[in-house]
């Protein structure tokens, strides 16, 4: 049975620098060059991926804060075009109003670029976090909501599924993830899929493509199991000293072409693969 490897990259663009803390002062072109040189690997591993791209870099207008030539680029290699919201919103701090509008807005901006639905949803910041059902609290959603909590993944399910999304990307700790990281347990796991309001929740099993990752992949491979990985990353991180860097990168397309046959990995997207599992 194969190792089923779903790669999402987080496609800011200067939309998204322009709220985070860590890429305020980034080359604003830099998003784009980094999507130019992971096409060209990917191209040569033949590897098979998404991006979740914020709607407004899809919008006609110029460079450095629209696009949608690299979008159309993207989808016309294959890869799977999911909305990473419309400007890059935090979600927890929004009204509901505010979150069905900046998905909408994203769907739409994305759908007319490509002319081809757009049924993937990935947060900003993978938030929220917060997911009372299966025991996972978030005091920085807490925060962000002002005090109270606005959104969880399961209201965030049904905003989705009100807009015409079909899956989303989630990132959740329960009480006791929480506290294994604070002892210093590594939070690695395969895909848990979930569904709430009709819409597929895939959780993210890691960020980035060092060593760590490919040791552990190594270990899941089982001739009778069919195990999926959802890893993220985000394209001009490939400039950046962690786990994300290109070294770590090239090294995994590498990897993963050298150990396809003996694993079975197999890339995919999440639509891809969610209409697989559906199959009878």
């Amino acid at each position: 049975m194969p190792l089923t490897l779903m790669l999402i990259w987080d496609y800011d663009t200067p939309t998204g620098f322009a709220v985070s803390y860590h890429s305020r002062t980034a080359d604003p072109m830099l998003e784009y060059t980094c999507t130019d040189r992971i096409l060209a690997l990917l191209a040569g591993h033949g590897i098979v991926s998404t991006f979740a791209c914020v709607g407004k870099a899809a919008e006609p207008g110029d460079l450095p804060l629209h696009n949608p030539a690299q979008i159309r680029q993207i989808h016309a290699a294959g890869h799977e075009i999911a909305s990473h919201s419309h400007s890059h919103e935090l979600l927890p701090a929004l009204s509901q109003a505010e979150l069905r509008q900046t998905l909408r807005d994203s769907k739409a901006a994305l759908e007319d670029c490509l002319g081809a639905p757009v049924v993937g949803f990935v947060p900003p910041w993978n938030r929220p976090f917060h997911h009372p059902r299966r025991l996972a609290f978030s005091g920085k959603d807490w925060r962000a909501g002002g005090g109270r909590w606005r959104h969880s993944v399961s209201s965030l399910c049904a905003a989705l599924a009100e807009t015409g999304y079909h899956w989303v990307r989630v990132h959740y700790r329960p009480v006791w993830q929480q506290l294994g990281r604070k002892l210093g347990r590594r939070d690695l796991r395969p895909l848990a899929l979930g569904q709430y309001h009709g819409v597929y929740t895939l959780r993210l099993s890691y960020c980035g493509y060092d060593q760590t990752l490919t040791d552990w992949l190594a270990t899941l491979a089982d001739p009778g199991r069919d195990t999926a990985v959802v890893l993220y990353a985000h394209p001009h991180a490939i400039e950046h000293d962690n786990s994300q860097h290109w070294h770590h990168l090239t090294r995994f397309a590498q990897w993963s072409s050298d150990q396809r046959d003996a694993l079975q990995i197999r890339f995919t997207t999440p639509s891809a693969w969610l209409a697989g599992q559906q199959q009878p």
